[in-house]
């Protein structure tokens, strides 16, 4: 019984290791909060006086916080940590995006100075996207660039972050987390209806868009089923031709801006 008090003691000693360049970095470990088992940033940063608040918020390109997303947009994520007093010396986070059934819900890109992108095996899911930070950070926020799914009712978000004295050991800081849920909503003039008039063809390994009466896109957009942009670009002559031959995908997300209306339409290419 001696020795496997002792092994469960070198156990939870090797769990909780600092990490000072993240979690999912050093330990290939989801401390998001994630409600697939995975645990908190708090389950090794314990005993000392802090008590952090932590919060999510998403930003659209008006620099306003949203209360819902649109399928295909880009958003800025922003996680705080507050702790007034006493200071702490360093921050950490971790982050993610998942959708109801816990499969990753859109994706990160474009992460800030002191952010990393990392993808963890869970007990659920294999490639948990999560995002954290990349050395302790002197500064409590963090912010990334997330892309709403295609489909799907919500996106839930989780966030752990870790208040810490900076001597590199787990004890003597505090954790926290977070969740918010946020409807995907479908912006008015979304359809797939062929697109109203707008003709798609396909000619050897392009796909040509064109309109009887339209002479320019004002946005083109074309996505991967599993979310990920391929193309954008703003006011395209018409007919345009997309070149199928340098992308690896055949089931393709076309959505065309003309004026305020907004389509939208699956493509299966040959």
């Amino acid at each position: 019984m001696k020795h496997l008090y002792v092994f469960a003691l070198i156990l939870l000693a090797i769990v909780c290791m600092a990490s000072a360049d993240g979690v999912a970095e050093d330990q290939n470990r989801d401390r998001t909060g994630s409600p697939d088992g995975s645990n908190t940033c708090g389950q090794c940063h314990t005993g000392g006086g802090f008590s952090p608040t932590i919060t999510i918020s998403l930003e659209n390109s008006l620099s306003e916080t949203v209360s819902s997303v649109t399928p295909g947009e880009t958003y800025e994520m922003n996680v705080s940590i507050e702790n007034f007093f006493p200071f702490p010396d360093v921050y950490g986070f971790q982050a993610t995006a998942l959708m109801e059934d816990l499969s990753n819900a859109g994706f990160f890109s474009n992460p800030a100075s002191n952010v990393q992108l990392e993808n963890v095996d869970n007990d659920f899911v294999s490639d948990r996207h999560v995002v954290e930070h990349n050395s302790p950070s002197f500064i409590g926020n963090f912010s990334v660039d997330w892309t709403a799914p295609l489909e799907g009712d919500s996106v839930y978000f989780y966030a752990a972050g870790v208040t810490a004295n900076g001597n590199g050991e787990p004890e003597g800081d505090n954790g926290g987390n977070t969740a918010i849920v946020l409807p995907i909503l479908t912006p008015d003039g979304l359809t797939e209806d062929r697109l109203d008039s707008f003709e798609i063809s396909q000619a050897a390994e392009e796909l040509w868009i064109a309109h009887p009466t339209i002479d320019h896109m004002d946005q083109l957009r074309i996505y991967s089923m599993d979310g990920s942009e391929l193309f954008r670009s703003n006011n395209l002559g018409l007919p345009f031709a997309f070149p199928l031959h340098e992308y690896d995908q055949r089931l393709l997300l076309i959505s065309i801006q003309e004026n305020e209306n907004v389509h939208t339409l699956k493509v299966l290419a040959l």
